[in-house]
């Protein structure tokens, strides 16, 4: 799976988990890809599409309102990160509504969405339409 759409599966799932807007799941999403290491203001306004300020002034308060107490650190010289405790609850998250899609499809009686090998896109499509 490319990096673009493990992202978009990662804000998506995000952004239903803590209920807060695209552009703060897209800081939220670049923090948790980078593993607790500091991204400076500007590299989090490329990833969310924003200004440097909106990052500052709107989407980081945005995830501090969300998450829980202590989740984003921040370092004068370095940046925001999530703390241990901000990467804990995202993969809390990630894991739990994982296991609600799962637990979903096997009720409605798809076993598996592992592509299987040469098959169409079209048969991968049924496949998943019809379990």
């Amino acid at each position: 799976m490319s990096d673009a759409a493990v992202d978009a599966a990662i804000r998506t799932a995000l952004t239903f988990w803590f209920g807060i807007p695209r552009g703060a799941c897209a800081v939220l999403c670049a923090l948790y890809r980078a593993n607790g290491r500091p991204l400076s203001v500007a590299d989090l306004a490329a990833a969310a599409m924003a200004t440097p300020k909106s990052i500052v002034n709107y989407h980081v308060h945005c995830l501090r309102q969300s998450l829980a107490e202590e989740a984003i650190d921040y370092a004068p010289d370095a940046g925001y990160s999530l703390t241990i405790a901000g990467l804990a609850e995202c993969r809390h998250a990630l894991r739990r509504i994982g296991e609600d899609l799962r637990r979903e499809l096997r009720e409605q009686g798809v076993e598996s969405l592992a592509l299987q090998p040469g098959a169409s896109a079209d048969e991968q499509r049924g496949v998943l339409a019809h379990g």
